[in-house]
């Protein structure tokens, strides 16, 4: 792989002339999507059996080459987000907080104006530092950075200013996951650089997925005008939606324990959908059960859960062997 690196370099066409990007000294590079910065890591001195991976990272002005230092020893993987979609940012993740490094001006700031809400993801039981939730997307004006709490989805402005809680906390106050679907295909005129984390237009509803941490329940919900309106909400499991393009119709499929994921067609609402396949029949020549959920705590009265699969023969009072 080393024998076969290329590395990456610019040409400026107007002014015939070669500019060197990537060298030895830091060969991985992510590009702007207007072209005009580039952000270098270099992760000599950081590559080791048991640590975590980290690099410097540095600002590339693509017109010259001119590489200015933004921070040392930043841990990547999930602690870095890369450049927004509008080119203007470069987001990551330290010190428990998201942070916006203005490429223009040379400068970093913390995001969320020192809110006290947190997307520290808590149950991370890996050595080093505790990641994010993560990075949704990112306002269609460039002006913000759409954020994943725990359970909600909120607005972190990238000035800095005061956050703005999108689901209006009625993920955490039900124990409801919410996150973003794209049911369309990323605008092909942004970049790729932008990665799953494109634009999102605020101002036109938007779809979420909505899961419940205990009672396993899913489903979709509207995000329109600032209000979160239930779609449909179910014992059961559903894909992402995907959008005609030339009508207002969806595919997805929905499934439980017992019913097959077969595909669904339905319109804005899911709730209409209509079967249109029926992938498993010979699940009918079987006895195939059923399941039921429980919560429970252990011995230090902690809250956990666990399933029973039972027989559809089964009636309450029977003793039947189990795992």
């Amino acid at each position: 792989a080393d024998r076969n690196f290329t590395f990456r370099q610019a040409f400026d066409v107007s002014a015939k002339r070669y500019v060197k990007l990537t060298d030895e000294t830091m060969r991985d590079i992510e590009i702007a999507p207007d072209g005009r910065w580039a952000v270098g890591r270099d992760t000599r001195g950081y590559i080791h059996d048991h640590k975590r991976p980290a690099a410097d990272f540095y600002r590339v002005d693509t017109t010259t080459g001119e590489r200015t230092l933004m921070f040392k020893g930043q841990q990547t993987g999930g602690h870095v987000f890369g450049i927004t979609p509008h080119g203007k940012h470069f987001l990551y993740w330290k010190d428990g907080r998201f942070n916006a490094y203005d490429l223009e001006a040379a400068a970093a700031r913390p995001l969320g104006n020192g809110s006290p809400v947190s997307f520290v993801d808590t149950e991370f039981d890996h050595p080093g530092p505790k990641p994010s939730f993560g990075i949704t997307g990112y306002t269609k004006d460039g002006t913000g950075a759409i954020a994943s709490h725990k359970y909600d989805l909120w607005l972190l402005p990238l000035d800095g200013s005061a956050p703005k809680n999108l689901t209006n906390g009625l993920g955490a106050k039900n124990d409801m996951r919410f996150r973003f679907v794209r049911t369309e295909p990323t605008d092909p005129t942004e970049h790729r650089a932008a990665g799953p984390r494109g634009t999102i237009d605020l101002s036109k509803p938007i779809t979420l997925s909505a899961y419940g941490q205990w009672t396993k329940k899913a489903g979709f919900y509207q995000l329109a005008s600032g209000e979160t309106k239930e779609l449909i909400y179910e014992d059961a499991a559903f894909s992402v939606p995907t959008k005609a393009a030339n009508a207002d119709r969806y595919l997805f499929s929905r499934q439980t324990f017992v019913e097959y994921p077969d595909l669904r067609i339905s319109g804005p609402g899911f709730a209409d959908a209509k079967k249109i396949t029926d992938a498993n029949p010979q699940q009918k020549e079987y006895a195939w059960g059923r399941r039921l959920l429980f919560d429970y705590k252990n011995k230090d009265g902690v809250k956990l859960q666990g399933i029973l699969a039972i027989p559809d023969d089964y009636k309450p009072g029977e003793k039947r062997p189990m795992i």
